[in-house]
């Protein structure tokens, strides 16, 4: 009877640990609809007035004594949880957080949202507890669980300048977790809700299952959203706060030996301090502010003309100084070209000849001596041919 009632209390233990945030996804901002918000939630852990086992050995008329319950091995309380578990969680587009600096995008392009709840801590709990069980992982098949229920609503809220335009969710990588049923999308509201839950819920009844699919669960828990665009009412360069929370319960009855427990748990996401919004101002809000950019249209090449040669510039004289004109040179009348100086053809020779004989003509002044030049060259020669014949003739005398 006595090992009966511990095992009863540390499967109440281990099972309030287990449950805890144990389920979970990411993403947003949930409005509590149609009823009771997530803290009116109450867990509803046995103590040892009230658990099953203590109500049938008072029907036995055993009372357990301080013997019988060792100070060493806590009653269930102590192992309690809170009414409501927070879990680390983030808002991102692709890997960016928007931890730096505000996301930039385009008017045309909608982002995907990515929610993500890191469950790591939620494995660390679970270990410590089966530690401190002092239990062989053979017992943990036989610690039986039945109505199961478990619901997890994730919500993504967009401002009143974008809109959900034939919206979809995904769950990436999601180990022992799936999308369960189809979107809920308020567009008055401008939210989308998804649901998630346990896979192949009604085939777990023990607890060595819950804890496979934990496990085997990555440790960050993602899902993707698409479908969100800008309105007309959007402006550019405008900050825009999408915000996202998650929150949900579970329950589960848990017996060992005949012992059962009835079990009741709220949990929620809070923003991851490392992905928090550049521009936000509560630490727990998960959000993520986004803006587009105008697009700069961009110039048409305009045809150009075929490129045609340009004429180089004459060189200017520098300002100020006046160019002196260069006189044309003028032949020399009384240098004769050499043969050597002179290497163009003879026909070219004659013709510069008589062109020097014409120029030495005009340039000679028309004076009264000129006019008489045909009589002073006539005298010349005869005067020549008389020297010589006197010398002829002197040359035959002797």
């Amino acid at each position: 009877m006595k090992n009966r009632k511990l095992a009863g209390k540390l499967l109440a233990a281990v099972l309030a640990a287990a449950l805890v945030g144990g389920v979970g996804t990411p993403c947003a901002n949930v409005r509590a609809e149609e009823g009771t918000p997530a803290t009116e939630v109450e867990a509803a852990a046995p103590t040892a007035e009230n658990s099953p086992a203590a109500e049938t050995e008072a029907a036995e008329g055993e009372v357990p004594t301080a013997e019988e319950a060792p100070a060493e091995i806590p009653a269930p309380m102590a192992f309690r949880a809170p009414l409501e578990t927070e879990l680390p969680g983030d808002l991102l587009v692709g890997d960016d957080t928007e931890h730096d600096k505000v996301y930039e995008t385009t008017r045309e392009k909608g982002p995907a949202f990515t929610g993500a709840l890191y469950i790591s801590k939620v494995k660390d709990q679970m270990k410590e507890i089966e530690a401190e069980m002092e239990q062989p992982k053979e017992a943990f098949s036989k610690m039986q669980l039945s109505h199961l229920e478990a619901e997890f609503i994730a919500t993504l809220l967009l401002p009143e300048e974008m809109e959900f335009v034939d919206p979809q969710a995904n769950l990436v990588e999601g180990g022992g977790f799936e999308k369960s049923g189809d979107l809920i999308v308020d567009a008055a509201k401008k939210t989308v809700m998804v649901r998630m839950a346990l896979k192949n819920m009604a085939g777990i009844t023990n607890y060595q299952q819950l804890r496979d699919a934990v496990m085997r669960t990555p440790d960050i828990l993602k899902v993707v959203v698409t479908g969100a665009r800008f309105t007309a009412a959007a402006k550019p360069d405008t900050n825009y706060t999408v915000v996202g929370t998650v929150e949900g319960r579970m329950m589960a009855t848990a017996t060992l030996d005949q012992s059962a427990s009835a079990f009741r748990f709220a949990w929620k996401a809070v923003q991851n301090p490392e992905g928090k919004d550049v521009v936000a101002s509560d630490d727990k809000k998960i959000q993520f502010t986004l803006k587009y950019v105008e697009k700069v249209p961009e110039p048409k090449p305009e045809p150009q003309p075929e490129p045609k040669p340009e004429p180089k510039p004459e060189p200017q004289p520098e300002p100020g100084s006046k160019p002196e004109p260069q006189p044309e040179p003028q032949p020399d009348p009384s240098v004769t070209p050499t043969p050597q100086e002179d290497k163009k053809p003879a026909a070219e020779t004659k013709k510069t000849t008589k062109k020097v004989v014409k120029e030495k003509k005009a340039m000679a002044p028309k004076t009264g001596d000129q006019a008489n030049l045909p009589l002073y060259g006539g005298l010349a020669v005869v005067s020549i041919l008389a020297v010589g014949g006197v010398v002829a003739a002197k040359k035959k005398r002797g």
